[in-house]
């Protein structure tokens, strides 16, 4: 049965119209992903790069610069500047939330080495506004690596979240520093 609007229009059924709608948002909405992510952080080694440069006294220095994906559910990662009392306290382990442990080969294997000040280090403050806090990305980390006793490193990486839950520890492969 033909139908026609106030203009003189010719207009489908009621049943085709219907249809065209449920196709239309069947494939508007199935374009959209949802992924979700559990609450603490999950991080995933994704590569490293050494940089020669130069420091602000003239100084040759090399940086191992690692890549880090990582996924957070609710989307606290990341710390203010001003975030430095309770669990971030200065001398907390809180205190840096990207969690840095570096290893050197010197004929027996990689041995932890215990640097002061470490290799650990602070996120910025990362929670997206809105509803979904969810976060997917990647951290870049610059490490100086100049100083060191050994041209054979590794890390070992983890990330805390606010909540202070700690990821999965990721490790680098080995990284051979030209000399």
């Amino acid at each position: 049965m033909e139908h026609r609007n106030l203009r003189g229009k010719v207009v489908g059924s009621a049943a085709w119209r219907l249809l065209g709608f449920g196709l239309m948002l069947f494939f508007a909405t199935g374009c959209l992903e949802t992924v979700e992510y559990p609450p603490e952080p999950i991080i995933t080694f994704n590569r490293y790069e050494l940089l020669d440069s130069v420091d602000v006294l003239g100084n040759d220095v090399t940086y191992c610069s690692v890549y880090i994906d990582f996924t957070d559910g609710d989307g606290d990662l990341g710390l203010q500047p001003s975030d430095t009392i309770g669990p971030y306290h200065v001398d907390s382990l809180f205190h840096n939330n990207l969690l840095v442990d570096y290893y050197e080969n010197h004929g027996n294997g990689m041995e932890l080495i215990e640097l002061s000040p470490s290799y650990s280090g602070r996120i910025p403050y990362l929670t997206p506004p809105g509803q979904n806090k969810q976060l997917k990305g990647t951290i870049r980390y610059l490490m100086d690596v100049s100083y060191r006793s050994s041209d054979t490193v590794q890390f070992d990486l983890r990330l805390v979240d606010r909540a202070l839950n700690v990821s999965n520890l990721e490790t680098t492969p080995i990284i051979l520093i030209p000399q």
